[in-house]
This record gives structure tokens, C-alpha cells and sequence, in this order.
């Protein structure tokens, strides 16, 4: 056996937790068996399945030489006799502790502290009082004197894919009755089955399709095991929100690799801005961890690695959550790079966007659609969200900006190119001159006035005015001559800190801007264009209040 599937039935997390979580068994397994040279798995999105491949057979007698291992790790609650417990184990109540006492510590504390919390405390946590993990763990362990043909089992029942496995799965129970196994039922928790949740109008759940309920237990078992490979779980208030990864066509091992270094870099408590913060966060360490991205210069997608995150969405009702909302997260089509040094350029440029997102204040009802608009772009790979939220970010910078807010900063324009230049008819556009002008203009009029405390010479609303001009060419092009005249006249040639940031647009450049709008161009595309790009800086100090 060297290629395995799982079947897609829900399509939703579950499927996915269940692959992963049987890549890794096998992974743990061929770990025992192969500890100095273990074979790769190959996770793949095959449509309507997953298939995990192997580039070497599992023999029966690897298996027969394979000892006991438990398949997930059992987590200890209040009311476990821990000194009864004769295996490893996690303690939650003192992984609890650990959290708590850091969450109250400060920046320099938590940089300090010896007792970090766990990366994996949500998941300690969503698992510490779920019976059914604990019946799964226990049932695992009715195996360990016939761990071989369970683990036979679990390999053979996934090495089929067209074929029937209820004889399979009919000889297995046999093998159980024969010797006296009887694992508890484990239901079809929604916590790993959202599709069967409360709220979600679906059949309950029937076993695993093949038989009844009764025999659910063991793909339970296998997606909790998925759970911590993939998943991400947070409240918000008393709201709870899970993230599971959602693969395409990656090894185990970097997967393995980039979960564990992508979660240790998780922080934030507001929903829209985690969605976000996700996206982020897992593009950049698949660059970073790319082993092509290392050492050659052949380069994959992120997203052909992994599209990006199933989510599921609980609301608190009580005693018992319901599911709201089932939805998928992907992660930017448009991160793409042919050299080691644009594979760089587009870590720095997520990193900004970070930076800059992480400082908008979710709280405040009125960022929430500018956030929306933004978790669409970086999700979808929508420009059209981007330039949406440009307008409304630039309305949002200028008033942090004149409130003092300095810690509120504009778009570098080094980065901003960047992320034009993904697309050929955006760096077309970015290469007129015209269009230069008229960004460099509406930046002049804008953010370096402020930074400089020239507050009169500011052109005030320029973002909304771009925005209800850009529905039609004539409206764009009249909004853009009325500006720039203005700009001419009041506010050109305005020396800052002796450095010479204004001069004249000229006739030359409004022709050559004018070209654009003669062209097959969109008029919300230019003027998105414009405001995103003009109301960027240069890298250089630009604000008396910064320090050299």
C-alpha cells in the first residue's frame, strides 16, 4: 500500500481534518518503523477526495514490527487521579493556569516568562472536557495488544476508494468480537462534524455511511487526531470561531512545519481582523518555509500548496452553541514570484499590511465595512475590495493624522508598486507618467502637508470625491482637472523641512494621464489606482515628530 483517500462527503472541515489526521498516523508510523530516513507523504486535492501518497510500500510487515503508540494525545481535566494515569498525558489544568497568568502579564513579561503559553492551548482547551476525545483516546487503547491489525485496518479501509469496504468493515468487527473489543460510541460531535451541528440543517449523523452509529468512532478518532495539525479556535466574547487548513497539494512535513511556526505567531481578539491576520500569517511562512524557496530558483504559489482555511462560525446560545455560518477563507492568488528576491519583496509587503490592519480599531463600527473590504481582497484576490478599501482607509488616515495618531501610517509607495505590479495592466497603468504626476499630486495634498503641520494647505475628502467621480470617465477626468488646477494654483511648489515635495503638474502629463482614460481602462480601476498609490509615502522621514 502506498496511496490512500478520503472520501469528501461533507465538504467542510471534516473531510479535511480526517485526511489530515490519517497523514498523520501514517506519518507517526513510519516514524517508528523509518526513524533515520522516513518516507515523504503527499497530500492531494484530488476534487472529490484527498489522496495521500507515499513513495515507498507499507508492507505487512512493517506493520507486524510497528509497537503501540497512542493515536492522539489524552488531555487530563479537575477530574482525572493523575497519578493513576499510567500514560502520557497533557494537563489542561495546569496548561489553564500557565495561560491565565499570561495573559495578564505585560509585553516585557510575556518576552521574559519561562511559561509562555502552549501554541496548542486552544485546542487543549476545546478537547479537555469533550467526552467523546476521551472515548476515542481509550478507545485506541482497547488496541495495544492488536495494534497491528488495527492499524492494518485503518490503512487497508483507506487504501480503497471505489471499492465496496463494508466486508472490510464487517471482517473488522469480527476481528473485535472475536476478541472481546467493544469501543464506546463516540456521536457525531459538531465541534469536527459542523455540517451535523445545531443550527445547520442537516440528517444526523448515520456511523460512517457504511454501517450504523455505532462504528463512527474510528473516523472521529482520525479527525481529532486531524484537529492538531490544522485547526485554529478562538472566542470572540462568548462566540467561538474555528479555522481549519484546507490543503491542495503539499508534503506532510511542510505542512507539519509551517502550521507549528504559523502558530506561535497568532495574536488578536477581534474577528474580522483574525480572518485577515490568518491569511497573512500562513502565506508568509509558506514562502518562508519552502524548501524550492531555499535553495532553487523554482517557485510554487502558496496557494497551490494550500488554498487556505475552512471556517465555522458557533454562536452562543446557552448550554450549547449553534452554528451560524459555515465559510472558507482563501489565500491570495495574486502572491506570486519567479526569484528569490520578489519571494522576499512579497514577505516585506505582507508584513506591512500587516502592520498597517493591525492598527485599525475593530471595535469602532465605522472600520468594520473598511475591514470587510479588505478580508475580501486579501481572501479573494478581489482588487476591486482593495481600491474599496483604499478610499476608505485614506478618509481614515487623514482624521488619525490630524488627531495625532501617528502611530496610524500610510502605504510605503515602495511596497504599494509591489503589489500593483502582480498584475500587468495595473504596472502599466503605474508606468504612466501622467498617472505619476496626478498620485504624486493627490499625495502632496494630502498625508505630507499633515505630517508636516501644514494643515492649511491640505485638500480635504480627495478619497470620497475619486470614489463618486470614478462611475463614469467624464466625471473622473472633470474631478481630476478640477483637483489638479486647484493644486497648481494654492498648493504647488510648498518647501517641507528643505526638502522639495511639490511642483507643477503639467499639460505634457495631464495628456499623457488623459491617454488612460482614452484606453480600455476602468475608471474605478484608475481611480483606485490613484488614491491607493498617491496616498502612500516614501520610506524617508516625513513627520517632524519622528525621531532620526
Amino acid at each position: 500500500m502506498k496511496q490512500f483517500y478520503v472520501r469528501k462527503e461533507s465538504h467542510t472541515y471534516s473531510d479535511t481534518i480526517e485526511a489530515l489526521g490519517l497523514a498523520s498516523i501514517i506519518d507517526d508510523f513510519l516514524g517508528k518503523i523509518f526513524p533515520e530516513d522516513k518516507p515523504e507523504i503527499i497530500i492531494k486535492d484530488k476534487g472529490f477526495y484527498y489522496e495521500l501518497s507515499l513513495n515507498r510500500e507499507i508492507e505487512n510487515e512493517m506493520i507486524e514490527n510497528c509497537p503501540f503508540f497512542d493515536i492522539i494525545p489524552y488531555v487530563a481535566n479537575k477530574n482525572d487521579d493523575l497519578s493513576k494515569l499510567s500514560f502520557h498525558f497533557i494537563n489542561y489544568e495546569k496548561e489553564r493556569e500557565i495561560q491565565n497568568r499570561y495573559y495578564d502579564m505585560s509585553k516585557k513579561e510575556k518576552k521574559e516568562t519561562e511559561y509562555a503559553t502552549r501554541p496548542d492551548y486552544d485546542i487543549i482547551r476545546m478537547f479537555a472536557n469533550m467526552d467523546g476525545y476521551r472515548k476515542s483516546f481509550y478507545n485506541c487503547r482497547k488496541f495495544e495488544y492488536y495494534f497491528a491489525e488495527f492499524l492494518k485496518f485503518i490503512l487497508k479501509f483507506y487504501s480503497l476508494i471505489d471499492e465496496d469496504r463494508i466486508q472490510l468493515l464487517n471482517e473488522f468487527t469480527g476481528f473485535m468480537k472475536e476478541n472481546k473489543i467493544k469501543p464506546s460510541n463516540v456521536g457525531a460531535l459538531q465541534e469536527i462534524n459542523p455540517e451535523k451541528g445545531k443550527g445547520v440543517n442537516e440528517q444526523k449523523a448515520n456511523g460512517i455511511k457504511l454501517k450504523g452509529q455505532k462504528e463512527f468512532w474510528l473516523r472521529q478518532m482520525i479527525r481529532f487526531k486531524g484537529v492538531w495539525i490544522s485547526f485554529v479556535s478562538r472566542y470572540f466574547g462568548k462566540d467561538l470561531k474555528t479555522y481549519s487548513l484546507a490543503p491542495n497539494e503539499i508534503s506532510f512535513d511542510n505542512l507539519s512545519t509551517v502550521y507549528k511556526n504559523f502558530k506561535l505567531l497568532i495574536r488578536g481578539k477581534d474577528s474580522i481582523k483574525m480572518d485577515i491576520l490568518l491569511i497573512q500569517l500562513m502565506t508568509k511562512e509558506l514562502i518562508k518555509h519552502d524548501t524550492q524557496f531555499q535553495n532553487k530558483n523554482f517557485f510554487i504559489l502558496p496557494k497551490d500548496k494550500i488554498f487556505g482555511f475552512h471556517t465555522v462560525y458557533y454562536k452562543n446560545l446557552g448550554q450549547r452553541p449553534a452554528v451560524t455560518n459555515i465559510g472558507f477563507l482563501g489565500l491570495p492568488s495574486f502572491i506570486r514570484f519567479h526569484s528569490r528576491l520578489e519571494g522576499v519583496e512579497r514577505i516585506d509587503l505582507l508584513e506591512e499590511h500587516q502592520r498597517i490592519i493591525s492598527q485599525i480599531d475593530e471595535g469602532n463600527s465605522s472600520n468594520i465595512s473598511m475591514l470587510q473590504e479588505y478580508r475580501q481582497f486579501i481572501s479573494a484576490g478581489d482588487f476591486g475590495a482593495f481600491f474599496e478599501f483604499s478610499y476608505d482607509y485614506g478618509q481614515f488616515l487623514i482624521s488619525s493624522l490630524l488627531n495625532k495618531k501617528y502611530f496610524i501610517g500610510p502605504f510605503s509607495i515602495q511596497k504599494m508598486e509591489v503589489l500593483m505590479k502582480t498584475n500587468p495592466k495595473y504596472q502599466e497603468i503605474l508606468s504612466n507618467e501622467g498617472f505619476q504626476a496626478v498620485a504624486s499630486a493627490i499625495r502632496n495634498s494630502t498625508i505630507i502637508p499633515i505630517l508636516h503641520n501644514n494643515k492649511k494647505d491640505v485638500i480635504f475628502g480627495l478619497s470620497q470625491k475619486f470614489r463618486i467621480a470614478s462611475r463614469h470617465k467624464e466625471s473622473l477626468a472633470s474631478e481630476v482637472s478640477g483637483f489638479i488646477q486647484k493644486y497648481n494654483e494654492n498648493v504647488m511648489l510648498k518647501d517641507y523641512h528643505q526638502q522639495l515635495h511639490q511642483r507643477y503638474v503639467t499639460t505634457e502629463e495631464m495628456e499623457e494621464f488623459f491617454k488612460l482614460l482614452d484606453e480600455d481602462y476602468s475608471p474605478k480601476l484608475i481611480a483606485g489606482m490613484l488614491i491607493a498609490y498617491g496616498y502612500a509615502k516614501n520610506p524617508t522621514k516625513e513627520n517632524l515628530n519622528e525621531e532620526e
